[in-house]
């Protein structure tokens, strides 16, 4: 018995253990403790995790708990994966035939079958299909009615008022979907062209003698009224991969086989016996032929001779291979004794079956690790994620967009298969993106991290070798950096302290120009304490770039702080795993207060430039290396590889002029990008190589240029002698000479004359000479790629090393053959614009039998005013001169003013102009309020003293404390006058500049 309590009770706790409790006059108890800085951290991250699929619930699906269930059992449970060309996978121990025979009439009883619109009847060759057709566009919906006489429904669709009685007396199961009545919304009407309509409602009929009249979705019949076009109603393709998917067995699937052309076609390998006693086997294909371009035929003769055929198929498996527990595993004694309707027989059979369904599973095993190209005898297609996340594969990349639940498991892509005469499910074709990454890992992860491992996986995806841009890079510096000069600068800061000189303001030494003062500038410098070392330039003792010193992440004697290669991260979004160091977001932190509330965010990605910039810009220094991106594939050269770098190597291109090695900079950046730009130029090249058009061996001749001619070129870039990337790099430089200084104005980029018409030669290819090419295009192209998506993106970032800075994605660019380029045009001077800005509108009345006065307050253009007429009339000579609003400056501005009186009696006028403002220049366009208030003063003291008095029968007083015009009548009861407008006049010069002309 335990003798102790715990805690023991002879005394307490510590008084420590929470504190001193010190409440006196209130606070806290922080004796014991110790409180931390009271700093709130709060950090701010956007990630972009993708998209996710909308959630999925029975009832958004509409479905049932029974179908659910069904779905369920036969897409998530496990089935093995057998050779469906060989019955002895599902029937041994069972007789084939009877199989064969419960198969066909589950096909008849469960088949999609569809309603025959044909355009003849017992008496008419060439009926109506459809009457009364109706369009409405408002609501996108077509009514017609179909004669009863041209409908063909051998599988009896039951289209009845009644059809639901009529269907459970039937004495038999059959497919759900025979009851058109209450499962009408998942039928189409289809067209002969394959194009489908969605039937949305219908005018159910008492009997099948009746009219049918419905509803679809869209215009199919083109607004016609009636027409003879024959059509079918069935049930849409997610409906039918749905039937096929839980009302069929496997061997029902394998008859009715949709990948095979014909369709429905079954290849058996039939046993066979020869003359000596030998067991072989023999290839028999059979084919359920059609009635009409959908329906199974079960009524003509072809449908007898079919089921004839397999009746006698299955005899022969009988015989050799299956009905083993009747035929072998079972002492014929048993059969003596049978009843005349086989009873015993009948059983054994049933036994048969029922090995046959534990059997398969059992077979299923020995297959649960094995892969094939096309399924059968292999793992099920249930676990083949599981297989491959096995293998380190990241199961959440898939081609394939569940954009919906049901049709990512039945819905039908487009058939991209020849030899299909039916198109695969999504989720099949998911099965076999996997399938395929499963039985190329292997190489693949041998070849992890290296440029074939990239190549093959863009290929796996479908992505030809046209669209692909791959690229890794170098960094070439211009020249070497002048060692004198570096030294001479360094000197100046060696001794720990940077001295900065910079302008600044002098108010004592003024001086004035256009009657504006101004003050002068002197120098102002500023000291900095450094320490910076010699090793934290990247310079070697020549001036060659060299990489600076790495500290490790701590900080060295001298102070200084890691600097390692290629700092500076990069990828195309912010994940967990692809993110950037943290900043302070000083826009959102609070330094103030007793609670300090810090928030960071991430840096924004820099893609190594953070270790470049260090060349670019030496600390303390203004001197770095210019350095240029340059394509290099290859990196590996030999010390003579000096001058134009060039590989023929199609994996490993490179094409650029290096003087010496000791000028690059290695870096561990690539760029992978689907170019829909690049595809136009890949299908130039290879046509040229392969057809010698559009551009032969020979060269171009006229009208290109030619020697001899304007700009004394011989167009001849040798596509045939050339790689792509070689090709691609140099060809249109031989297209583009300045001398020659033709453009073509397409209202939009313009271009070079001679790339933009060899391209066409390329386009009208075919109408010229006959021959084809492939007829890339932007459109066709940036579908194509639309089309592929962008999961490869997840799936290649899984072979790229962890620490290589990559750019990846769609690059949306104009072709090489569509090179933007500036219209040519002559260098224009200024041109002298007079303009009126018309501001606030002051008014004021006199009376007319008065010699009254009154007092009007000053409402002139403001600063802004100016400013807004200013921009006008920029963006008007713009547009006049075809240049864009930022090619266009103004130089010269005077400012002046108009003041302009009214006589509202007999509509007389008086305006009085003010003209003698300063002038403003370039780099101060615009008066200071000060300038603009002493030119307001000026212009109203010329009106209140010039002779505009008598003229307009006003006296004018000005008072400039005030800043209010007194108007006094001269004539008493002779004139009203108005002050109808105060406005601004200027004089301005606006000059184009071409800040950049662009050639190429």
């Amino acid at each position: 018995m335990a003798t102790y309590k715990c805690p023991p009770q002879s005394r307490n706790f510590s008084d420590n253990l929470v504190g001193l409790q010190i409440t006196d006059g209130g606070g806290g108890t922080g004796g014991t403790f110790e409180f931390s800085t009271p700093v709130i951290e709060k950090v701010n991250r956007t990630f972009e995790t993708g998209n996710y699929s909308k959630l999925f619930n029975n009832d958004d699906l509409n479905l049932n708990p029974e179908f659910a269930a069904s779905i369920y059992n036969n897409n998530f449970r496990l089935y093995p994966n057998f050779d469906e060309k060989d019955f002895t996978n599902f029937v041994s121990y069972g007789s084939l035939s009877k199989r064969l025979e419960v198969a066909i009439t589950n096909i008849l009883n469960f088949f999609p079958a569809s309603i025959d619109i044909k355009n003849y009847t017992t008496t008419i060759l060439s009926a109506d299909t459809a009457i009364n057709i109706s369009y409405d566009g408002n609501e996108d919906i077509t009514i017609l009615t179909i004669p009863y006489e041209v409908i063909r429904n051998p599988f009896s669709i039951d289209y009845r008022t009644n059809a639901t009685v009529y269907i459970n007396n039937l004495g038999y199961r059959v497919s759900k979907y025979r009851n058109f009545t209450t499962k009408f919304n998942s039928y189409s009407l289809f067209l002969t062209d394959g194009s489908s309509y969605e039937l949305i409602q219908f005018i159910s009929t008492p009997n099948f003698s009746t009219d049918l009249t419905i509803y679809v979705k869209g215009n199919p019949f083109n607004g016609v009224s009636s027409t003879i076009e024959n059509f079918i109603i069935r049930p849409n393709n997610t409906i039918v991969n749905e039937v096929f998917n839980l009302e069929l067995d496997e061997i029902e699937e394998a008859l009715l086989n949709r990948l095979t052309t014909p369709i429905y076609t079954y290849t058996f390998q039939i046993p066979s016996e020869s003359d000596d006693g030998y067991i072989y086997d023999t290839i028999r294909s059979v084919t359920w032929p059609l009635d009409g371009i959908w329906n199974l035929d079960i009524l003509s003769e072809g449908y007898l001779n079919y089921v004839s055929e397999l009746e006698i198929l299955g005899a022969d498996y009988d015989n050799f291979r299956t009905n083993l527990i009747s035929r072998f595993y079972t002492t014929n004694a048993l059969k003596e004794f049978d009843t005349l309707d086989l009873k015993i027989d009948k059983t054994l059979k049933i036994y048969g079956r029922s090995f046959d369904e534990t059997k398969k599973y059992i077979d299923g095993i020995q297959f649960a690790n094995s892969v094939n190209y096309n399924i059968g005898n292999d793992i099920p297609s249930g676990l083949v994620t599981n297989l491959a996340q096995t293998l380190g594969w990241s199961i959440g990349v898939s081609p394939i967009a569940n954009a919906d639940y049901l049709d990512s498991i039945y819905g039908s892509t487009e058939n991209a298969f020849p030899a299909y005469s039916t198109s695969q499910t999504k989720q099949d074709l998911n099965n076999q993106y996997f399938r395929n990454l499963i039985l190329n890992s292997s190489y693949l992860y041998k070849s992890k991290g290296t440029r074939k491992a990239i190549d093959f996986l863009m290929n796996f995806i479908g992505a030809p070798e046209a669209l692909i841009e791959f690229n890794e890079n170098v960094y070439m510096a211009d020249t070497k950096i002048n060692i004198q000069k570096f030294d001479q600068l360094y000197s100046q800061i060696s001794g720990g302290v940077y001295v900065t000189n910079f302008p600044a303001l002098n108010p004592s030494n003024t001086y004035n120009f256009q009657t504006v003062n101004y003050s002068a500038y002197t120098v102002g410098s500023e000291k900095v304490i450094t320490n910076t070392v010699l090793e934290d330039y990247p310079i070697d003792s020549e001036g060659y770039p060299v990489n600076p010193v790495f500290t490790n992440g701590s900080p060295n004697p001298t102070g200084r702080t890691s600097f390692y290669f290629q700092k500076g991260e990069g990828w195309y979004q912010s994940t967990p795993q692809h993110r950037s160091p943290e900043q302070i977001d000083y826009t959102t932190s609070v330094f103030t207060g007793q609670n300090v509330n810090v928030q960071t965010s991430l840096q924004p990605f820099t893609y190594g430039n953070k270790f470049l910039d260090r060349f670019r810009n030496f600390p303390y220094m203004e001197m770095g290396f210019n350095l240029k991106k340059v394509q290099d594939n290859k990196k590996s050269w030999t010390n003579d590889d000096e001058g134009l770098r060039k590989n023929t190597d199609n994996l490993f291109n490179a094409y650029y002029n290096i003087s010496t090695d000791r000028l690059l900079l290695n870096v561990k950046n690539i760029e992978l990008f689907l170019n829909p730009a690049q595809a136009l130029a890949y299908d130039v090249w290879y046509v040229s190589n392969t057809k010698n058009y559009p551009i032969p061996f020979t060269g171009m001749s006229s009208p290109y240029p030619q020697t001899g001619g304007t700009d004394w070129t011989f167009i001849n870039p040798k596509p045939q002698n050339k790689t792509f990337y070689e090709f691609y790099k140099t060809f249109w430089s031989n297209m583009i000479n300045v001398r020659n200084r033709q453009f073509s104005s397409d209202g939009k980029t313009s271009g070079y004359p001679t790339l933009q018409s060899l391209f066409w030669k390329y386009l009208t290819m075919y109408q010229d000479t006959g021959l084809t090419n492939d007829n890339f295009g932007y459109q066709n192209m940036i579908e194509y790629v639309n089309g592929l998506g962008d999961f490869w993106i997840k799936l290649v970032e899984q072979f790229i090393p962890a620490t290589t800075i990559w750019n990846t994605g769609t690059k949306f660019e104009n072709s090489i053959f569509h090179r933007q380029k500036f219209i040519y045009r002559r260098q224009r001077g200024c041109q002298l614009v007079l303009q009126e800005i018309v501001g606030p509108v002051t008014t004021g009345t006199l009376q007319t039998n008065a010699c009254d006065s009154f007092d009007v307050l000053i409402n002139v253009p403001s600063i802004p005013n100016i400013q807004s007429g200013l921009a006008q009339e920029r963006q008007a000579f713009a547009a006049q001169q075809g240049v864009p609003f930022s090619n266009t400056i103004v130089t010269v501005a005077k400012y002046g003013f108009r003041f302009q009186l009214t006589n509202p009696n007999t509509g007389q006028v008086f305006t009085f102009e003010y003209n003698d403002g300063p002038t403003y220049y370039q780099g101060q366009i615009l008066p200071t309020e000060t300038q603009w208030t002493n030119t307001i003063n000026q212009a109203l003291v010329y009106f209140a003293t010039s002779g505009i008095n008598n003229e307009a029968g006003v006296q004018i007083v000005y008072d400039s404390n005030t800043e209010k015009l007194q108007i006094v009548s001269v004539i008493c009861g002779f004139q009203d006058v108005v002050i109808s407008q105060i406005s601004i006049l200027y004089d301005i010069q606006i000059q184009v500049v071409l800040n950049s002309l662009q050639t190429g």
